[in-house]
């Protein structure tokens, strides 16, 4: 989704409001609280979560519209490509956003270079 020239973010974890994260949001319009669409799964990273490709959870979260100044302050602070990768995914009600998603090395080998998100 896209309106005004900013995009739609999904947020699942210490960006949503009341986490520690939030303040990354600042300048980001609030849109709703929403869920993903099935196919994802929820893990804990030590003291935050990441949303992976896998299983069939509908994760929880925030939808915000943001300018290009926040996204890439956003990209920073999820290391966006390198840890997390910023994906397009589609929400409970058939809308897409774009979310952090941490990718799963499906050859099973730390090595082999993994493929970039569509």
């Amino acid at each position: 989704m896209s309106t005004n020239g900013k995009v739609a973010v999904f947020v699942y974890g210490t960006l949503m409001q009341e986490e520690p994260n939030h303040s990354y949001l600042k300048d980001a319009e609030f849109v709703r609280r929403t869920r993903t669409g099935p196919g994802f799964a929820l893990i804990k990273l030590h003291y935050y979560p990441a949303m992976i490709k896998a299983g069939n959870t509908k994760v929880e979260g925030e939808v915000y519209l943001v300018d290009d100044k926040t996204l890439r302050r956003l990209d920073c602070i999820e290391q966006h490509p390198n840890f997390y990768r910023r994906e397009t995914i589609t929400l409970d009600d058939g809308e897409e956003a774009i979310a952090y998603l941490m990718p799963i090395i499906q050859s099973g080998d730390w090595r082999t270079p993994q493929p970039e998100p569509r």
